[in-house]
């Protein structure tokens, strides 16, 4: 059997956006997950004609030449929806869903990350009905799948004429962007995110399933970050069970704050910085408290809006109905990932490693392990 070649070997130097097997013209590369569940450009050698495009187009190491100029904010916002059940059903301000709202009223169609009906799976789809946005709504914590034909898709929507807007990581989104070396169509609005990292997708199937393995009923939704239990300011997610019953939980939330379950090329991200070619970058904004006290007390959630294109500022501005807005500043904020990349996790190699023998009860040794280790040196602190 023939052995697959990688795009790149070392695997902090892959996002995992996909683009390279979008742009393969030989159709030999495919994305297959390794065993944390990231998934891997590989190169099947007796299709592969050496032309180096997988390379060349790659938004993550870009080729002499091929980057796109980043662009600053033009514009700082907060912002959130006037509307409080959509608010509560949002992550943070819910500042997307209203301006895919107004995009699908304008004819258009949106792009966006979704759970599979298992609650298992995150991948990116393709909607045109108010209803089929629905499930684009609300953080993804885990990477979301972009296969090959999502990028075709956008292309022949671009070539349309009707409004496009595709929300992503800023990888994502950059690959998406790229698409158009010499200049993206003005129908098409590109949304990213402030992005803390993204977790394992073999982590969360494990755990989904172990929810409905104790249950012993089928997951038919989750929430990685529901408002609704844990308020803004608290990670819990949540699974409703086909009963129509919801459990709770943390552990994941935990995990994810340990950084253990982050890719690897995330600690080499070049996208935690304000300047970026999106359209618009949303996120939590953290610090709303020393600027709008309300919106912490309530505990609802608040976005922060980095506008900064004609196209991005033109959107936002048709959505402005929907939301309660308010002209910010950027030192008003307080978002680590716009300045470095999430460090390394000391001991990751060993965690994986334990977890692949062990599974969810080496997570929770982990959890256990790190919560002591953190008050013996509160304690040595103190002393």
């Amino acid at each position: 059997m023939n052995q697959p070649g990688w795009v790149f070997r070392e695997r902090e130097q892959c996002c995992g956006c996909g683009l390279c097997a979008a742009l393969c013209p030989v159709h030999a590369i495919d994305m297959r997950e390794d065993v944390e569940g990231f998934r891997y450009a590989a190169i099947d050698g007796n299709r592969c004609i050496h032309c180096g495009k997988c390379r060349n187009g790659c938004p993550f190491h870009p080729a002499d030449g091929f980057a796109a100029m980043t662009i600053p904010p033009a514009a700082v916002f907060g912002a959130r929806l006037k509307d409080e059940s959509a608010l509560m059903r949002s992550q943070s301000g819910g500042v997307f869903a209203a301006i895919a709202r107004v995009v699908l009223e304008s004819g258009g169609v949106v792009y966006g990350a979704a759970f599979d009906t298992t609650g298992t799976v995150v991948a990116h789809r393709r909607v045109e009905t108010a209803h089929d946005l629905l499930p684009l709504l609300g953080s993804k914590y885990i990477q979301s799948a972009v296969d090959a034909s999502i990028y075709e898709s956008l292309r022949s929507d671009a070539t349309s004429g009707r409004p496009v807007l595709f929300s992503g990581t800023p990888c994502q989104a950059a690959a998406v962007c790229s698409l158009w070396p010499k200049g993206k169509p003005s129908n098409v609005i590109i949304c990213d995110l402030i992005c803390h990292s993204i977790a394992s997708p073999r982590f969360w199937r494990d755990y989904a399933e172990e929810i409905s393995r104790k249950s012993r009923k089928r997951v038919t939704a989750v929430r990685q970050r529901d408002k609704a239990l844990g308020g803004w300011h608290r990670m819990v997610e949540t699974f409703a069970l086909e009963d129509g019953s919801i459990v709770s939980g943390k552990l994941f939330a935990r995990m994810f704050s340990s950084h253990l379950l982050f890719r690897p090329s995330c600690s080499r991200c070049p996208y935690t910085t304000p300047n970026r070619e999106s359209d618009f970058t949303l996120g939590d904004f953290w610090g709303i408290d020393a600027v709008k006290p309300e919106w912490a007390t309530d505990d609802k959630g608040a976005s922060l809006v980095l506008v900064r294109t004609s196209v991005g500022e033109a959107w936002l501005r048709k959505a402005s109905s929907l939301l309660d807005i308010f002209e910010s500043a950027f030192g008003q904020s307080d978002q680590a990932q716009l300045l470095a990349p999430v460090r390394k996790p000391c001991g990751r190699e060993a965690f994986w490693g334990g977890y692949r023998l062990f599974g969810l009860t080496w997570a929770r040794f982990a959890l256990f392990f790190l919560r002591v280790r953190a008050a013996v040196l509160r304690r040595m602190s103190k002393e």
